[in-house]
């Protein structure tokens, strides 16, 4: 018997939603309150900041769950490699980087 959890287990879209919506959200919702509230400081760092990284490592740890323990497949349909994970988790890396460095020139250009 497969001792791996089902394709279309519960905890398997949980995981699924978390890395393809939910964490992306919240990820643009700390992004937000990090550029109207941070006016006159480039890279004041405050608990905002903890939380959008924590946000940004726990979305791609829940693609690695998906992949490994849920069976996550690609946008096309088909079953995801841990290659597909490190394309992943390398665009995700990038555009969280890009994206809270920008959050913070915004809330230097508000001050």
């Amino acid at each position: 018997m497969d001792n791996q959890p089902e394709t279309n287990s519960i905890s398997g879209c949980l995981f699924r939603t978390y890395w393809m919506i939910l964490g992306n959200l919240a990820l643009f919702i700390c992004a937000a309150i990090i550029a109207n509230k941070h006016a006159g400081t480039y890279f004041m760092l405050s608990a905002t900041d903890a939380v959008y990284w924590a946000f940004a490592i726990s979305t791609g740890l829940a693609r690695f769950v998906d992949i490994r323990w849920f069976k996550g497949q690609t946008s096309t349909g088909e079953p995801a490699t841990m290659k597909h994970l490190a394309g992943y988790e390398l665009i995700l890396a990038g555009v969280a980087a890009g994206t809270w460095v920008l959050a913070h020139v915004i809330a230097k250009m508000h001050s």
